[in-house]
């Protein structure tokens, strides 16, 4: 039996997607023939992690088929991301957790990856961001965040931030992220002392935490990460097939 479980963060219903989320949560918007979220439990399974779970809000019935522990972020419409992550605080106190949004797509390879770090608390990178976001944007710093890390240490420095220059971006976070039952302990016992924690990015939320001197370990990946956030990138998706090269 594996010693981790998994959260899925899929409240919100992605209204970037327009017309496609008017009847379904972003994340059962198909992609390559299939619900995100279903590419993410055959990868989650095959990783042997069987004890799942997803935040749900938006259209929750649609994730009654799935048999995973359902979770409900009831004020979805009025609240960030972070919130929805807080909200499963009980579920996630007593095992390591892989922690993923619901609208990205990835390989085997980045899960392994958080599963084999011993560290408390560990965030995914997409070293080859810049390849993927020319290819989703005519200039790809206007959607790019800060994401600095010591490269000796592996630590964050930071993230989240707007307006950067390519020399802030050693990658991109990409909505996955490990916990043991320590290191969350750390992450949200912080929480009860931010104000306006509810309409906190989980990005904006990390670098209060960083700047705390709360360490993140970084992986630089490699692998395929495929974020879901319009109609163009679906049909970017499409037009290349599965697990295209970037």
């Amino acid at each position: 039996m594996s010693i981790f479980q998994s959260l899925i963060l899929a409240a919100g219903r992605g209204s970037r997607l327009g017309a496609l989320t008017d009847n379904l949560p972003k994340a059962c918007v198909e992609i390559w023939g299939k619900p995100a979220i279903e590419w993410q439990l055959e990868i989650l399974k095959e990783c042997g992690i069987q004890d799942l779970a997803v935040m749900a809000g938006y259209k929750s019935h649609f994730f009654n088929k799935y048999h995973l522990k359902i979770l409900k972020n009831n004020d979805w419409h009025s609240t960030n991301m972070l919130h929805s992550l807080l909200l499963a605080d009980e579920w996630l106190k007593g095992k390591n957790s892989i922690i993923t949004y619901g609208d990205v797509v990835y390989e085997k390879k980045v899960i392994d990856a958080l599963m084999l770090s011993g560290e408390d608390i560990v965030i995914i990178s997409n070293r080859k961001w810049r390849s993927l976001w020319g290819m989703r944007f005519s200039n790809p710093l206007l959607d790019a965040e800060s994401f600095i890390f010591d490269q000796k240490s592996l630590y964050l420095q930071s993230i989240g931030k707007k307006n950067v220059e390519y020399s802030d971006i050693g990658g991109q976070y990409m909505g996955l992220l490990k916990f043991s039952p320590k290191g969350w302990d750390v992450f949200c016992s912080f929480s009860k002392n931010v104000s306006g924690v509810k309409n906190l990015s989980i990005t904006e939320y990390i670098q209060i935490l960083v700047d705390k001197d709360i360490k993140f370990k970084v992986i630089n990946e490699d692998s395929k990460i495929y974020e879901i956030d319009t109609q163009e990138d679906l049909k970017l998706y499409s037009d290349r097939g599965p697990w295209f090269e970037y």
